[in-house]
Parts: structure tokens; C-alpha cells; sequence
């Protein structure tokens, strides 16, 4: 299951990639996120737009979110970059899309669990229980702490005590806190000079 896992998030990252062809990236609509539909008007930012893949011949010419996150960039708006980088990147739903992709089905459809199932289906078993119990997860993180040099997070509501479940989603709800309160703990202002890394 491991490997699995790991060549869909593989997977899901590469089908959010623009560049890629045959490759899905998330279109950017206005209303989604009114905060950023606010600054591209405040900015004046024109964004560009591409032609749809054939198969969705009915929409529209779409702007991706990568546009977004790309102008914000540009013009050194990178608190509103990161907002915008939520919409662009996977969502729980895209790892279901992902794991029936030509390259994972010809490498994982015959490989069986001891249940009887096969792990892509142990796998979206488990995807769909995930998206169904942790909602908050399965949608872009809305949660904007910016510059805040304080941060405090009541875990309460959300880390029950008392089964196996409960424990479970005790100790996911601290991970998530733990990275929303440390994630910017160890960067360094040395990082912003490192080259780029391409494909």
C-alpha cells in the first residue's frame, strides 16, 4: 500500500501541472475565494486564459489557479500567492482521480489485499472514509494566520478521547496544528536566494 500511496500523490501532483499535456489544473472561477477575486481587481491583473482540452469542449476558455498564484507572484504579493496556491494544488477528491489514472491501474489493479479487494479499492475505501470524517480536509485550507507572531489553538472541539477512532483523530488534529503553528519556524532568509528547482 505504501508504494501506492506514494505514486498517487505522484500522480495528483502531476495531473494539477499546467505544462503536462493530458494534465488537469485547477481552473480558477470567480467566487471561490472572494479575498482573491478582490485583489485581482484591486491590481488590475489580467489573467490569461487557455484553450480547453477537447474532452471539455463546453467550457469556456478557463484561467488556472496556477495564473493566479503566478501574477501575485509578479507582483510581490506572496501572502496573497499562498492564499491563491490553496485552490491550485490537490484536494483529498483528486487522490479518487488520480489512483484510476492509465499508469496506476496498469501497475496496482491485480494486486490483491489479504481481504480480497484490491488495493486500489482498499485505498479508495479508505480516501472516501477520509474525506467523509475529516470534511475540512477535502476542501482548500481556509484558515489565514498571515504574520501573526502569537498563535494560539484550542484542539479541544476536535481531539476526542476514549476509543481507537477518537485517538486517531486526536493525533491527526495535533499534527495539523502543530504544522500551522510551526511551519515557519525554520525557515531562513538565506532560503529565498536558493535557485529554483525544475523537472
Amino acid at each position: 500500500m505504501d508504494h501506492l500511496i506514494e505514486d498517487v500523490v505522484d500522480e495528483v501532483y502531476r495531473n494539477a501541472r499546467a505544462e503536462i499535456a493530458g494534465c488537469k489544473p485547477k481552473i480558477y472561477e470567480v467566487g471561490q475565494c472572494p479575498m482573491v477575486d478582490a485583489a485581482i481587481e484591486q491590481f488590475g491583473i489580467v489573467l490569461p486564459h487557455h484553450h480547453p482540452p477537447r474532452h471539455d469542449a463546453d467550457e469556456a476558455d478557463p484561467t488556472w489557479w496556477r495564473d493566479v498564484v503566478d501574477a501575485f507572484i509578479a507582483l510581490g504579493e506572496y501572502r496573497l500567492a499562498g492564499i491563491a496556491q490553496r485552490y491550485a494544488v490537490p484536494v483529498l477528491q483528486d487522490l479518487l482521480d488520480a489512483v484510476h489514472t492509465e499508469q496506476i491501474e496498469n501497475r496496482y489493479s491485480r494486486i490483491k489485499s489479504p481481504a480480497g479487494e484490491t488495493v486500489i479499492e482498499t485505498f479508495e475505501r479508505f480516501i472516501m472514509n477520509a474525506i467523509n470524517v475529516y470534511s475540512t480536509l477535502s476542501r482548500p485550507t481556509e484558515l489565514d494566520l498571515g504574520d501573526a507572531r502569537v498563535i494560539v489553538l484550542d484542539l479541544a472541539r476536535v481531539a476526542p478521547k476514549g476509543s481507537p477512532a477518537a485517538n486517531r483523530q486526536t493525533a491527526l488534529m495535533y499534527m495539523l496544528g502543530r504544522h500551522l503553528i510551526a511551519r515557519n519556524f525554520f525557515l531562513h532568509e538565506e532560503y529565498a536566494d536558493l535557485p529554483i528547482m525544475k523537472d
